[in-house]
């Protein structure tokens, strides 16, 4: 009640000036939860100035979630969808990383591009999305036809549906990371790369017309590190290969710390083969990885040879 009859004597004080109305309305009194005073004493006949915080931060936070929700959508809905690539640099920070250790939003177009250059009329349809603090999940499905190359197979010219997965965290409204699951092996079934039925896939043997290829690499201590890293991205991709029915690698060590690799990739035949090299081949240029500069600069001896497997049918 004290507070009211000071309200009413400062209205009437101050209704000739619009200082005291101005002054007047550094007080408010509200019942809204998120407002309250610091602290107060008022003495009566004495003009107060009781100053205003929020108890909380949480609106701000809100704000930021909603806003971060709102950058999904439009990567999808925008940049995406309606092509818009240009879209990206507003909303992926210059921090960014692909899973390729490209930065900035050029890595991430260059990620989506490949996709949509073996899908042109691919889209994107979000099933949900949710956001937590700095980060947002979001699911979705895409659908597309399967017109251009698709990483190193050819065009079925099939139809696909498949779901998809994120998580993507932000810093200063912008996208810093990316952490993507998508159902690839179902993807490959819909395309008719992979059976359906997957029980067949490693009983193959090699027959007489297998064609197995042995890599022998002499790798001193100090260029080791670098060589493994490419030597294992390149047994990842050819395991994606079709044609091939077994992929091996053997390792050993001499007394002066110099790796020796042996690696054996067996394919179904001659076609599988040539195949797989064209692939392969495809791939380094697509990476900038010259193979004979990258063994002669980290001083590796190299051993290779091509063999028929002894199999009497």
């Amino acid at each position: 009640m004290a507070a009211v009859v000071l309200l009413k004597k400062a209205m009437k004080k101050s209704s000739k000036t619009l200082f005291g109305l101005a002054m007047l309305c550094q007080l408010v009194i509200t019942p809204c939860s998120i407002l309250f005073a610091k602290s107060a004493h008022i003495i009566p006949g004495e003009r107060q100035t009781i100053p205003l915080n929020t108890t909380t931060k949480q609106p701000f936070k809100l704000i930021n979630m909603e806003n971060n929700k709102e950058a999904i959508r439009r990567l999808f809905e925008d940049a995406l969808n309606k092509r818009n690539m240009g879209l990206l640099t507003e909303l992926v920070s210059t921090d960014y990383t692909s899973p390729d250790g490209d930065k900035g939003a050029d890595a991430m177009a260059k990620t989506f591009k490949g996709l949509i250059r073996a899908f042109p009329d691919l889209q994107w349809h979000i099933k949900e999305l949710i956001a937590e603090g700095d980060k947002v999940f979001a699911s979705w499905e895409v659908q597309g036809t399967n017109t251009g190359q698709y990483q190193v197979f050819a065009s079925t010219g099939k139809n696909v549906t498949g779901p998809g997965m994120g998580v993507f965290t932000f810093k200063d409204g912008k996208i810093v990371q990316s952490d993507v699951q998508t159902d690839r092996l179902g993807f490959l079934q819909a395309l008719g790369i992979l059976p359906h039925d997957l029980s067949h896939v490693n009983s193959k043997k090699a027959t007489k017309d297998a064609v197995v290829l042995i890599d022998k690499f002499i790798v001193p201590e100090k260029s080791i590190e670098e060589f493994s890293k490419q030597a294992n991205y390149n047994g990842d991709f050819i395991k994606k290969l079709p044609g091939l029915i077994d992929h091996e690698a053997y390792k050993s060590t001499d007394d002066q710390g110099n790796l020796t690799i042996v690696t054996v990739a067996v394919w179904e035949n001659d076609a599988a083969f040539e195949n797989a090299k064209k692939a392969v081949f495809a791939e380094f240029q697509r990476i900038g990885f010259n193979p004979p500069e990258f063994v002669k600069r980290l001083n590796v001896g190299q051993e290779r040879g091509i063999y028929r497997p002894d199999v009497n049918e």
